[in-house]
């Protein structure tokens, strides 16, 4: 049986994306999606 992964914690109210990183939050990072998101617009 394997040991589930530590839940992370939402950032709410948390400013910087530094303190995002280091803190244990959820992170997603949607950099992918910034060219399509310039050129088709949303």
């Amino acid at each position: 049986m394997t040991t589930p992964l530590p839940r992370r914690k939402l950032p709410v109210g948390v400013q910087g994306f530094a303190k995002i990183r280091t803190g244990g939050y959820y992170y997603v990072d949607k950099t992918p999606w910034l060219h399509q998101l310039t050129q088709e617009g949303g």
